[in-house]
């Protein structure tokens, strides 16, 4: 039996780097980083874009991205599509997401500043459902997606991925990677003269990550094969032993510096768009 298309929505800052290096080392020279592949595509991944990469790689059984959205109709390509994401409470996310622009893309902007900038407004609601329709977001989530996920339960995620993949064979052992660093003393020291204005601008998050929280992952979790607290327990024993470096990244990394990504980017330039960028 062909084995479903795995497709990751990356919704920034909510622990998806670590859950990409995993997906890169069960699925290998099978995963792949999408972005859009043409001008046309808005910043969204097209069934068009999909139906390109599949002829870069036809063995794909992964994708993920930031541009993956599960209202772009991917399914026309690959009607084995299956969307997962992890969301991640949605006031750290939004503290989070303004810590990495001013300490790694180095935006000098004051928190009041950000504040007022609306795209970052409701963010995981409007990536899921392309607006801050929290009602539709909430249907998404609940009728297209394979599996969703919390940023702070990560390995019950992890753990009920393995077992709804089966019987497909995946590692969920890890290492947290892209942690955060550097401070947010400039909101937390004052976070009570901020806090009503961050609860506003994620009004609709807040809402979309109790949803997921009180009703869908429980009846997620109520729905897996097993003893879910023993798995999780054997889970996080095996994970807390040293894996030493997998060599079978480097076949992996080769694979996507030296063909997959600048293919893509040469592809994006001929389709007048930026060589870089996961938009």
């Amino acid at each position: 039996m062909r084995e479903p298309l795995l497709a990751f929505v990356h919704i920034e800052k909510a622990a998806g780097t670590t859950l990409i290096y995993l997906l890169r080392r069960n699925f290998l020279l099978r995963y792949l980083d999408v972005r859009p592949l043409h001008a046309t595509s808005n910043g969204i991944f097209t069934a068009r874009d999909l139906r390109t990469c599949l002829r870069i790689n036809p063995f794909l059984r992964c994708i993920g991205g930031h541009a993956i959205r599960p209202f772009s109709e991917l399914e026309r390509v690959a009607h084995d599509l299956r969307y997962i994401t992890l969301l991640r409470n949605p006031i750290q996310r939004y503290l989070s997401q303004y810590r990495y622009w001013v300490t790694s893309l180095n935006k000098n902007w004051t928190f009041e500043r950000f504040l007022e900038h609306e795209p970052s407004h409701d963010f995981q609601t409007r990536k899921i459902a392309g607006s801050n329709a929290v009602a539709e977001a909430k249907r998404l989530l609940a009728e297209r997606f394979f599996l969703v996920g919390v940023a702070e339960q990560f390995d019950e995620f992890l753990v009920e991925l393995q077992g709804k993949l089966q019987p497909t064979r995946f590692d969920p052992c890890h290492t947290a990677r892209n942690v955060a660093t550097g401070s947010t003393s400039v909101v937390t020291d004052r976070f009570e003269d901020y806090e009503a204005r961050i609860r506003a601008n994620n009004a609709r998050d807040l809402e979309l990550y109790a949803f997921a929280t009180e009703e869908l992952i429980p009846r997620q979790r109520a729905a897996y094969a097993g003893d879910f607290s023993s798995a999780l327990m054997q889970f996080r024993s095996r994970n807390q032993q040293d894996r030493g470096t997998d060599a079978r990244l480097l076949l992996d990394a080769i694979s996507r510096k030296v063909y997959c990504e600048p293919t893509m980017g040469l592809l994006r330039a001929l389709h007048g768009m930026p060589m870089r960028g996961s938009y």
